[in-house]
C-alpha cells in the first residue's frame, strides 16, 4: 500500500508541466505527504495571491479586526481540513 502511494504521489510530481512563477489570482496549495509504516502524514502550505489575498484573510479574520487571533487561525485550519481527503486504493 505505502509503494502504490509512493509511486503515484511520484508520477504526480514527475508530469512534465511548464514552471512559471506563482499566479496572482490563484491561492496557491501545496502538500508535503510523509509516509511511514503505519501512518501518513501530511503538512499543507496555503498561500494566496496578491489578488485573492484580501478575500482570503476576510475569510479567516471573521470579526474583521484586522487581526488573526489564534481562534481564528483554528477555525480555518478546521474548514480547509473538513475539506481533504485521502484515499488510497479507494479506501478512504
Amino acid at each position: 500500500m505505502r509503494t502504490k502511494l509512493a509511486a503515484v504521489v511520484a508520477m504526480v510530481l514527475s508530469v512534465g508541466l511548464p514552471v512559471s512563477a506563482h499566479r496572482l489570482d490563484e491561492y496557491l496549495q501545496a502538500i508535503l505527504l510523509s509516509l511511514e509504516k503505519d501512518r501518513v502524514q501530511g503538512y499543507m502550505r496555503l498561500i494566496p495571491g496578491v489578488a485573492v489575498s484580501s478575500a482570503v484573510l476576510a475569510k479567516i479574520d471573521t470579526n474583521a479586526d484586522g487581526l488573526i487571533s489564534e481562534s481564528e487561525r483554528r477555525s480555518y485550519a478546521e474548514r480547509v481540513l473538513r475539506d481533504l481527503a485521502l484515499s488510497i486504493d479507494g479506501n478512504v
